[in-house]
């Protein structure tokens, strides 16, 4: 690999340049011509070689070994951090008793494996009837799926013998309790758990990005995209040669999510330049502007861009934040070309009990009405689809939130409202659960395969 100065090198040259001197030394050769034909040269381009195989150029970033795992369950890139031995697993999976065995941290995953001299769980009736496959997947975590990892303390049989264990619990709600020797070495496994996985919890400056699975399967497909190229060998590239591309493509693959305005762009939108000197045009339909988020200093959890509105103020965008639930004020999510449909998304309007309202949010509504004013909708009418059923949503008046009143009369004049009669996350967590529970118990009538 180049060392840093040689990175800071190659990326201040010209890659025009670059290219040029790599033309240079492609075999060409001048055509004969006609006397009276300009003297002009003619390159004769090479054959392009063979595209390389997988095979044949290997993986860039190996497989490593793992201990306990076969290389078919080791992802390119992934790497082991501890390996625990002698653990008790407890988890929720029904007819399935607690297993001793081994449990692998990654930086991809967490994987609990039992140990062999347990016959009773390979040969187990109901095991059977759940299938094996299942119950595999069941005890192989990937990190990203993790929800919480916690240490618990806790006695049984009243004996009062503390024992600890980390307890996992994944957004699929699956619960794996791995009981070790100790409270140190639960709260350690736990820690390096968390580092891992849950970024918020760690100083920027501590931050080991490369160390991350994402990360390095990023480079390994970057780097294999250098090298299988039509026109060169991997072979016969210069190292220079790959890094230049290496270089190329890091930048087009990384930027390719980053503009939210490109992507506006595409499904069609048109947007008013302010600084442009041009008055807004009369017909102002489906006509945008921007408005720079980056600081997040309008609303923490929204991106850098947003969209709005080309007639919209930036006072009445501000009134607006101010008015909605963390300040989750409506903004574009989609723009449909054909029809100039849009989809927004906001947060509740905090009306309170008393039916507060807001200058800003109100015109906010109606300008985004305007935007999709057409011979179907001529009056610039709005749907607002609320998840809630409306007895959740005259509750959180209690609470400091609210919805839209909404009717030709009411401050929302141009606004129809439906609700959608979704309980709250809880009710759906339960229903969730069930649905697992469903899934992963072994009944007479389970036909799973094993």
């Amino acid at each position: 690999m180049p060392s840093s100065e040689t990175n800071e090198a190659i990326q201040s040259v010209d890659s025009s340049k670059l290219a040029s001197t790599f033309r240079a030394n492609k075999v060409s050769s001048v055509r004969n011509r006609l006397p009276n034909q300009r003297d002009l040269p003619w390159i004769e381009m090479e054959q392009p070689k063979a595209r390389p195989t997988i095979e044949k150029i290997g993986v860039l970033v190996p497989k490593q070994h793992i201990a306990g795992l076969q290389e078919s369950e080791v992802e390119i890139g992934e790497e082991k951090y501890r390996i625990v031995n002698n653990v008790t697993c407890e988890h929720n999976l029904r007819g399935v008793p607690s297993l001793q065995g081994t449990v692998t941290v990654t930086n991809f995953k967490i994987i609990f494996k039992a140990d062999n001299q347990q016959p009773h769980v390979t040969s187990d009736a109901q095991l059977h009837l759940i299938g094996k496959s299942r119950v595999q997947d069941f005890f192989r975590l990937p990190l990203g799926m993790l929800a919480q990892a916690e240490v618990r303390t806790f006695v049984v049989d009243d004996n009062r013998i503390k024992h600890s264990c980390v307890e996992l619990v994944s957004k699929d709600q699956r619960r794996l309790s791995i009981i070790m020797s100790s409270f140190e070495d639960c709260n350690s496994l736990k820690e390096m758990i968390r580092h891992v996985t849950f970024l918020e919890n760690i100083a920027p400056a501590e931050r080991q990005m490369n160390n991350f699975f994402a990360v390095q399967m990023y480079e390994h497909i970057i780097n294999k995209m250098a090298l299988m190229t039509p026109q060169t060998s991997a072979f016969e590239e210069s190292a220079l040669t790959r890094t230049i591309k290496l270089l190329e493509l890091n930048q087009k693959v990384w930027h390719t999510y980053s503009s939210p305005i490109k992507e506006f762009l595409r499904q069609g939108c048109s947007f008013y330049q302010q600084n442009a000197n041009v008055a807004l045009p009369r017909n102002r339909q489906a006509l945008f502007q921007t408005y720079d988020n980056s600081s997040f200093s309008l609303c923490q959890t929204y991106p850098a861009k947003l969209v709005f509105p080309a007639q919209t103020e930036l006072a009445t965008v501000e009134d607006s934040a101010k008015f909605r639930s963390s300040n989750r004020l409506p903004v574009l999510t989609y723009f449909d070309r054909v029809t100039t449909a849009s989809i927004w998304r906001c947060s509740q309007p905090c009306t309170f009990l008393f039916g507060s309202r807001n200058r800003g949010d109100e015109d906010l509504l109606r300008q985004i009405g305007l935007c999709n004013s057409t011979l179907l909708n001529k009056n610039g009418s709005v749907e607002i689809f609320d998840a809630r059923p409306l007895l959740n949503a005259r509750t959180n008046k209690l609470k400091g939130g609210g919805y839209e009143d909404c009717g030709p009369s009411a401050a929302y004049s141009n606004c129809r409202i439906t609700f959608g009669d979704i309980d709250n996350i809880h009710v759906v967590r339960e229903s969730f659960e069930k649905v697992f529970d469903m899934a992963y118990t072994a009944t007479a009538t389970d036909k799973s395969a094993s």
